[in-house]
């Protein structure tokens, strides 16, 4: 048995975990396809929605597709109407807000670390050795 399950309904990919005898409860092996699924999603998976001053990047779902047809004045209800908690604790990922981060289609990898770490250093070594060249 698959512990998720992925749906394309048009521009809407549909995560499902699917461990109802442990109600749906994280495991090792549920994250990790979590993950897996999520790096998949490309940036055009998402899209920006609430107050234009503090906005979240969420992967599109009928949510999100209401909030952008809506009229402006008609936003501030649908943002409040709708929740984390009604996707990630009652499983809603129609109408809840399945919040997917800034960084959504720029992960390629997951990296110990350590590995980052000494990416990083081997990038900021690059950096000054062009900038010593100038």
């Amino acid at each position: 048995m698959k512990v998720l399950l992925v749906e394309d309904r048009g521009a809407v990919r549909l995560l499902t975990m699917n461990r109802p005898e442990k109600r749906n409860a994280l495991n090792s092996e549920l994250t990790q396809a979590l993950l897996d699924a999520l790096r998949a999603a490309d940036v055009h998976d998402t899209c920006l929605v609430g107050p234009a001053a503090l906005p979240i990047r969420q992967l599109k779902n009928a949510f999100t597709q209401k909030f952008q047809a809506a009229r402006e004045d008609e936003r501030e209800a649908l943002f409040k109407a709708s929740s984390l908690k009604k996707a990630a604790l009652e499983g809603d990922v129609e109408w809840g807000k399945v919040e997917a981060g800034q960084s959504a289609g720029l992960v390629d990898e997951i990296l110990p670390a350590a590995e980052l770490m000494k990416r990083l250093v081997q990038e900021l070594e690059q950096a000054r050795n062009r900038l010593a060249s100038l």
